[in-house]
């Protein structure tokens, strides 16, 4: 068996991917489209997979190729694989 480093053991898988922080902030990285924005919910399409954000006073503070920031009171998230 060939030895790993730790660091290539504990690495994230790449792809999308979604942090959250507290009730109050969602970063998700590899967002591929926007499907729906309100400002009680909002759906992200992130390669083969749909995030559904739900909550109160939900906006769009930041996309770009880094990554998409979403603020607001979160209540819930969904996924669904397509």
């Amino acid at each position: 068996m060939k030895p790993q480093k730790v660091t290539d053991a504990l690495s994230m898988p790449l792809g999308p991917h979604l942090q959250v922080l507290g009730n109050r902030q969602i970063k998700a990285e590899g967002v591929t489209g926007l499907l729906a924005i309100e400002e009680t919910c909002i759906r992200l399409r992130m390669g083969r997979q749909v995030t559904e954000i739900r909550g109160e006073h939900l906006r769009i503070v930041r996309m770009n190729p880094a990554g998409t920031l979403v603020e607001g009171n979160i209540t819930e998230i969904l996924l669904q694989t397509l």
